[in-house]
């Protein structure tokens, strides 16, 4: 595999549009060439059993860019890559559609791979 992106997204809450956080890290020819994180608005209300998981808090989030500028970010960073790869892929595939689509707009065509399936393999 020539090149791939992992991404791994966090949420306010149960809804799988509430990005609050992304981790990407693009990865060339077996080497990372590129790497980037982000707090995100979500523009929901945050559930505290997640705010109890990742410690991302409303307060955190303030100021932080919506999904639309950060979409434009992560899908610059995968330009001609052949998948993202995630732990739970189905999760953040979820977000990032959900997300993109919560703000009507197009990722394109999205190819996953999941490490957890890799793993249990």
């Amino acid at each position: 595999m020539a090149s791939y992106v992992a991404i791994d997204f966090e949420t306010a809450n149960g809804a799988r549009t509430s990005a609050c956080s992304v981790g990407v890290v693009r990865v060339d020819n077996g080497r990372v060439t590129e790497q980037w994180t982000t707090l995100i608005d979500p523009e929901y209300t945050f559930a505290p059993m997640n705010v109890e998981i990742h410690g991302i808090t409303p307060r955190a989030v303030r100021g932080a860019p919506t999904f639309p500028r950060v979409l434009g970010r992560i899908l610059s960073i995968a330009d001609g890559t052949e998948l993202f790869v995630a732990h739970s892929a189905a999760f953040d595939m979820q977000v990032l559609t959900g997300s993109a689509a919560r703000y009507q707009r197009d990722p394109g065509t999205l190819r996953f791979a999941c490490t957890k399936v890799f793993a249990r393999r």
